[in-house]
């Protein structure tokens, strides 16, 4: 009897496949499984799906090309997940599901180009680029189109391949790449028959005529019982590896292989402290105690712990995961940013050895499968990760951790799907019974707005561990001079805490070193040619780079329109840090944002300098806001607070609230006799309502003027969004798309209001001209969401069957920014 099995393939079609299994490969296979699978002329990789094939009656299915897992690589709970994923978001559930696994697991096809046998000669008039690949083919036989394309440079291949083929000259086939291979060692050791005498024996008598095999012979007749990995062998003999190999023939020695596990090193920013966890103040223990009443009593409950900076949240979590661990139960914690995972790796290391797995996108492809396996094979119950990490295997579920809950780099911007992980974990943890806590000192206005609701419980940490005070804040002016960045009151300040072997931490989330240029004669800005947006100038290279695509070009002082003189005005980290030196010379400072931290270990490598003190400021973007715990610093400076204060967006206060009180919260977190950190923030604004809120640190108070702005207008929480975007190489197109789908839209769907067409915030982005319409529920939302979702998913189905193929259209449901 045939066998059908439905497979979700990860393109951009909201569809499942069936396809035909062959006898041949009639073994034990189930939903969550890879089926490796024809596609058109290419071979994809797509994943065993629970819906029921699609059989027809006289339709003929294409074969299923290899089942490579035995055992599932998805559980009913996570392709449930994906599957809500894949209909909230908009997008295809092979997208979900490709977006859920580590990237190696998806083998796919090559097109493969070789000559046939006893091809005919090409004409004399044949196009440069069949000769030149003639040419190629005979000198290097095989070739895929992808290296045509990108190692020999051949222009467009696919133009003429074809009719290669179809001339009898070339054949055209498909091979299938395989994903991540394991990584193997090799061990050398004497055969059975070996002994020490014999060994010396033959080495004696290769002496002369192979040296290099008699000085492996020697090493291993020093120590028979030992076994050699080859590389260290080789080394130590000197020796080639044909030496080896040719040993090896002889049957004198023997080898075995062992799959060698690439779980990453953990650079921790201290010493590893054995010691036990401090005990819990009795705020902690209220919260540890009712997070772990809901474990045992197998609530699916969701807790928002708002604590202030330095309150001892990670101790929260650490008790209540230790206590779940010794039950033999998982526990996922997600963090926002790669900044963050050092310090918080090291603790939960230091409580927790080897039981911690991590998840990061710094790691390698190697790196990301064997750890993804060993969660899955439960040798992680703990794995601490950035936004990926929601998909983790990890097997009896019991406690899911979101800290910094409301951090924008929670939410996926680009591929689809355009996910939050925050939202994710908490289906989830709804899914396979576990407890869900959000962790934040300033959380987001949904999260505090669903803890009013009742939706949350809330946990409070009203105050520092150890009574150590919060910070004192300050607002003062920044430099009247453009040349400088520092006004007097920050100067002396970072000058005292020199004085006094104190830390800084310095926070001006603008990287490079000038951030724009313009003619002086005719006021041209200098753009990307593929974003509108200004290029900003790196010393270090010497180089003018787009921040969005990564488009570069040399440096220069003329105008590319009228050969006039460039000036360069705005300030980046880059030239922060050139100023400190002229400002305190010889000062030792360190550096922390993209460009430098974009090296694997490079972020750990700097937080771990600071830690030792062996500089003492810390400049940075973001990325030195949140997370950190140095006991050092008493002084946070930011340069410049008015940048996060100028988008043209809903949620910009709210972003420059938490940042600015997050960076805040870095200073004196060790007690000192009980004086305070400092925080001083430049600013021309000290009177604007948000920074008033930072100073006071009232969290509470902030929430309540957002969320009374929010909902006169029916913005989240008090409405529900969806940003669409349509991008096209002609700026025309986008915008009669945008305005075609509106118009549809508008008149299908009434529950709500359309509003656009209009150009992005950022009208050209990436060679891609951009227009957005943007859909907003009012406040019965969560009554009508289900029925107003299911028209939404119909008419994005439809509209993209009908316009131009050159036409992008991007959704973003529960879009975080529209800039």
């Amino acid at each position: 009897m045939p066998i059908f099995i439905a497979v979700a393939l990860p393109i951009a079609i909201n569809k499942t496949f069936t396809y035909l299994v062959p006898e041949n490969l009639k073994a034990s296979f189930s939903a969550g499984c890879r089926a490796v699978v024809p596609f058109g002329r290419r071979i994809l990789t797509g994943i065993i799906v629970t819906d029921p094939p699609d059989e027809a009656a006289g339709l003929r299915y294409k074969d299923v090309i290899d089942l490579p897992d035995q055992i599932p690589l998805l559980d009913e709970s996570l392709l449930k997940l994906t599957r809500w994923v894949a209909d909230y978001y908009f997008c295809a559930w092979g997208e979900a599901l490709k977006a859920a696994l580590p990237a190696g697991f998806f083998s796919t096809g090559a097109r493969i180009v070789e000559l046939k046998p006893n091809a005919p000669e090409l004409s004399l008039t044949a196009d440069k680029h069949e000769l030149r690949l003639i040419e190629l083919l005979r000198k290097h036989g095989k070739i895929s189109v992808s290296e045509l394309k990108g190692k020999y440079k051949l222009a467009a291949p696919l133009d003429f391949l074809n009719r290669l083929e179809d001339s009898g000259i070339i054949n055209l086939t498909e091979e299938i790449q395989t994903g991540i291979k394991s990584l193997q060692r090799e061990f050398i050791y004497p055969a059975m028959q070996s002994d020490a005498s014999t060994l010396r024996e033959h080495a004696a008598s290769l002496h002369k005529r192979a040296p290099k095999q008699a000085s492996i012979l020697t090493i291993l007749a020093e120590n028979p019982e030992s076994n050699w990995l080859s590389t260290d062998l080789l080394q130590a003999a000197d020796a080639p590896r044909s030496a080896l190999l040719s040993l090896l023939k002889t049957g004198l020695i023997s080898s075995r292989k062992e799959r060698v596990k690439r779980y990453p090193t953990f650079e921790s920013l201290s010493v590893r402290d054995d010691r036990p966890l401090p005990t819990p103040n009795p705020r902690q223990q209220t919260a540890i105690d009712a997070i772990l009443k809901s474990v045992h009593a197998g609530e699916k409950h969701s807790f928002l712990l708002h604590g202030v900076t330095g309150s001892g949240k990670t101790l929260v979590y650490q008790k209540a995961i230790q206590e779940i661990i010794d039950q033999g139960g998982s526990a996922l914690v997600l963090i926002p940013e790669i900044s963050l995972t050092p310090q918080l790796v090291s603790r939960f290391r230091a409580q927790f050895g080897d039981k911690v797995g991590l998840q990061h996108s710094a790691m390698s492809p190697g790196e990301r499968a064997d750890v993804w396996d060993g969660i899955r094979n439960g040798e992680f119950p703990v794995v601490i990760g950035a936004r990926s990490a929601v998909f983790a295997p990890l097997q009896n579920l019991r406690l899911i951790i979101v800290d910094e809950e409301g951090d924008p780099s929670f939410k996926q911007q680009e591929p689809n799907p355009r996910y939050n992980a925050r939202d994710i974990a908490l289906v989830r943890a709804q899914l396979c019974g576990a407890v869900t806590v959000l962790g934040s000192a300033t959380p987001s206005i949904e999260s505090y707005f669903n803890a009013e609701m009742g939706r949350y419980d809330l946990l409070e940490l009203p105050e520092r561990i150890e009574a150590v005070p919060l910070p004192r804040i300050r607002f003062t002016e920044p430099s009247k001079y453009r040349t400088k960045s520092f006004g007097m009151a920050l100067e002396k300040a970072l000058a005292k805490r020199l004085l006094n072997q104190e830390q800084s931490i310095l926070l001006h989330n603008r990287r490079g070193f000038f951030t724009f240029a313009f003619c002086t004669d005719c006021g041209t800005i200098r753009k990307c040619p593929n974003c509108d947006v200004s290029l900003v100038y790196h010393k270090a290279e010497d180089l003018l780079k787009c921040h969005l695509c990564g488009h570069h070009e040399k440096f220069s002082q003329r105008c590319s329109e009228c050969h006039g003189l460039l000036k360069f005005q705005g300030t980046g980290t880059e030239k922060i840090e050139a100023e400190l030196q002229d400002l305190l010379p010889g000062i030792k400072t360190v550096r922390l944002d993209y460009d430098t931290a974009k090296g694997k270990g490079a972020h750990q490598r700097i937080l771990k300098s600071f830690a030792s003190e062996e500089n003492s400021i810390l400049l940075g973007t973001k990325m030195v806001a949140r997370g950190h715990d140095f006991p050092k610093v008493t002084l946070v400076g930011v340069v410049n607070a008015d940048f996060e204060l100028a988008f043209p967006d809903f949620r910009s206060d709210e972003r420059a609230f938490s940042l600015l009180v997050q960076a805040a919260g870095r200073a004196g977190r060790a007690a000192r006799d009980g004086e305070p950190g400092e925080v001083i923030i430049q600013t021309w604004m000290p009177d604007h309502p948000v920074l008033r809120y930072v100073k006071t640190g009232g969290y509470r108070d902030f929430y309540q003027r957002e969320s009374n702005l929010r909902e006169t207008l029916n913005y989240p929480p008090w409405g529900w969004m969806i940003l669409f975007i349509f991008a096209s190489q002609q700026a025309v197109k986008s915008e009669a798309a945008a305005t075609r789908f509106q118009q549809i839209a508008s008149r299908l769907i009434t529950a709500g209001e359309w509003m656009g067409p209009t150009a992005s915030f950022r009208p050209k982005l990436k060679n891609l001209h951009r227009y957005q319409v943007v859909f907003k529920t009012d406040r019965r939302y969560r009554s009508i969401k289900s029925d107003v979702h299911q028209k939404i998913r119909k008419l994005i189905s439809d509209f993209q069957s009908q316009k131009p193929a050159d036409v992008q259209m991007l959704i973003d449901t529960d879009p975080i920014q529209f800039i």
